[in-house]
């Protein structure tokens, strides 16, 4: 309902054309009305979480908290020219997760950049795990995210 308590357009038309073949309007409204997809509800729940972080660093800080990690989230590594987004205290120095999202670490310069932090971390005896946004999801929504996180922090030591 709009303000003055009449139906939205939208809905007016999909009660219009319910059960009959949708015109090409009806096509129209029918899109925006699209159904939910699987990531679409990560997101959902993100919206009502911590404000702080990305989707995919909410999923691995979950992953921190379930397996009793002591880290610290959003920490700057003097002479690596950059912030990570968890360190985990596991021997010394740690094992740093660089949340990578698809869109941005893919612009133009930006893998270059990537590439000397990586190489610089490295140089510091740091472990490094890279969690790409869409490995986090495809993990979280198959149900291996735990064993699959496991697995890369081992790789990382």
């Amino acid at each position: 309902m709009n303000k003055i308590g009449k139906p939205l357009p939208a809905l007016k038309v999909l009660r219009k054309w319910k059960g009959k073949k949708y015109p090409e309007i009806g096509r129209k409204y029918r899109e925006w009305i699209r159904p939910i997809s699987d990531i679409d509800r990560l997101e959902k729940f993100a919206e009502h979480s911590n404000q702080e972080y990305t989707l995919p660093e909410k999923i691995i800080q979950v992953w921190l908290e379930a397996r009793n990690y002591i880290y610290e989230p959003q920490v700057p590594i003097p002479g690596a020219g950059a912030r990570v987004d968890f360190l985990i205290y596991l021997g010394v120095p740690g094992v740093v997760i660089r949340v990578q999202g698809t869109y941005w670490h893919t612009l133009g310069n930006r893998a270059a950049t990537d590439l000397i932090q990586y190489l610089k971390l490295k140089s510091k005896g740091y472990g490094i795990f890279d969690a790409w946004e869409e490995d986090i999801y495809a993990h979280t929504l198959n149900g291996s995210l735990f064993e699959w996180c496991d697995r890369q922090v081992v790789i990382a030591t």
